[in-house]
Order: C-alpha cells, then structure tokens, then sequence
C-alpha cells in the first residue's frame, strides 16, 4: 500500500466521521427539544421530534455546521476520492500496455501508448493534488501524516 493509499483510507475515515456527527448532531439536538417541550405539553413525541429536528438543522446551520451543506460535502468529496482511484486504476493499466508494447517491440503502438499513459498520469497527479487538499482540514486529527501535505 502506498502513502496515497493510505491516505485515501485515513481520509475515508474522517469524511464518514463528518457524515455520522452530523447525523448525530440533528438527532440530538431534535431529541433534546423535543424532550423539553415534552416536559411542558405531553403527548405526540414523534410529531414533535420531526418538527424539532427541523428546529436543530435550522439551529446547527446559524452554529455554522448546515446539513444541507455538510452532506453534500461528504458526497463531494467521496466521488473526488472514487475518481482518483479509477484514475490510479486507469494508469496502472496503461503502464501495463506501454511494457508490453515495449517489450514486444510493437513500435508503431508505443508513442500512442505513451500518449495514453502521459494523459493518465496527469490526470492521476491532478486528483492526486486534490485528494491532499481535501484532507488539510482534518491535519489537526490523529494519524495524519505531515509527508501527506501538499
């Protein structure tokens, strides 16, 4: 496993923290309004709790952690990863057929070959730039690596 690899996986991970305290958070917060007023006017909990998760995001967006900002970075983010690794994937591919056209002496193959890998290898170290970016963020978080920063 490379050091990108790894990263990859560490930044999985930060990104599916994101997704579950946001969650949580929305939950909570609708939970805890709901039990106070509750305590108030008994009756119709889960009337209440979906009308106060309402309450939560609208309270959790003026804290500055919107679900309707944060979910779709989480997904953002995932298909940034997933398009990395497709390229990574794309490119050890065409590493493959530039060596075999080169060791089978199919020379009329290999500057299109070259070709191929040079367009994927760019676009691998653009995504590659991305992925590093995205984890900056989280650089404060336990097992982040210092050889990962852009």
């Amino acid at each position: 496993m490379g050091a990108v690899d790894d990263l990859v996986t560490w930044l999985r991970a930060q990104i599916d923290e994101d997704e579950r305290e946001q969650a949580y958070l929305v939950g909570r917060v609708g939970r805890a309004l709901a039990d106070a007023d509750l305590e108030t006017y008994p009756g119709a909990y889960e009337a209440r709790k979906e009308y106060y998760d309402g309450l939560a995001e609208t309270a959790l967006k003026a804290a500055g952690s919107d679900p309707a900002r944060v979910l779709p970075e989480v997904e953002a983010k995932r298909k940034i990863i997933e398009a990395y690794e497709r390229v990574s994937g794309e490119q050890r591919v065409d590493e493959r057929a530039l060596m075999t056209a080169l060791k089978a002496g199919a020379l009329r193959d290999i500057p299109q070959r070259q070709e191929a890998h040079r367009d994927t290898l760019g676009r691998r170290r653009g995504l590659e730039l991305a992925v590093r970016l995205l984890a900056l963020p989280y650089a404060d978080r336990p097992g982040y690596l210092e050889a990962w920063r852009p």
